[in-house]
């Protein structure tokens, strides 16, 4: 029972931090409304994130002062500059963009930026938004840092992200732990993944996905409805 349990209790994590922070749950019914596909991606987001966090070490949690809600938060307002960019790449991969998406892609940091400056001054918050596409080995954006220069919590937000872009692209059929995870594990042997991101965060979200990737629909989808009634009460 404590092992169901688990599995459901990042969800829970995403409820409580809409639920005090109704801001943040307007802006994620914003993007809503604008578009469903980054609606989905950003509570996805905040979910493997979550899932990160909860079976992270300790050393992880007190990286953002044991304020893991903020972490949660800034996932899911990660993205909310595409909606003043008032475009979204249809493409995840940078190489495959359209000139209008590149530029989209470029400016959604510093527009997502100026968005929650307006709500807030929480430094894990802005953080996010401002780093959740640097990489370890300094080829990110936009600010090319590296390793020392990102906090964890923010490598915790990158991993979760490209996790959900990748998840994202599959078939609905080969949407299961026994086909994506041992796939994954193999691409850290043999690709720049290691260089890129976080190896002990990478690997907390592999070790504990098993019984969680087949969750991932029908649970999420009871966390869309939760918004709609933070917002439509």
């Amino acid at each position: 029972m404590r092992g169901f349990i688990k599995i459901f209790e990042p969800y829970n994590m995403v409820i409580d931090a809409l639920n005090d922070s109704l801001w943040v749950a307007d802006a994620i019914n914003m993007e809503k409304s604008n578009n469903e596909d980054l609606y989905t991606h950003s509570i996805n987001v905040a979910v493997y994130t979550a899932y990160i966090l909860y079976f992270g070490d300790s050393s992880l949690k007190e990286s953002c002062n044991n304020d893991t809600k903020s972490v949660i938060l800034g996932a899911l307002l990660h993205d909310i500059g595409y909606i003043a960019a008032k475009s979204i790449p249809s493409r995840r991969e940078s190489f495959n963009m359209t000139e209008t998406e590149k530029i989209c892609f470029e400016n959604h940091i510093s527009l997502g930026l100026n968005y929650a400056r307006e709500f807030t001054d929480n430094k894990i918050i802005r953080n996010i938004i401002k780093m959740h596409h640097e990489n370890l080995n300094g080829t990110g954006f936009p600010q090319k840092l590296e390793a020392p220069d990102i906090p964890k919590y923010v490598r915790v937000v990158s991993i979760a992200n490209a996790f959900e872009n990748y998840v994202a692209r599959l078939p609905e059929e080969d949407i299961s732990a026994d086909l994506i995870i041992p796939k994954l594990r193999q691409s850290i042997d043999n690709d720049e993944l290691n260089h890129r991101f976080d190896l002990t965060l990478i690997t907390t979200l592999f070790d504990n996905m098993s019984n969680y990737i087949e969750t991932i629909s029908p649970l999420c989808r009871s966390i869309y409805k939760s918004c709609d009634k933070l917002m439509n009460p």
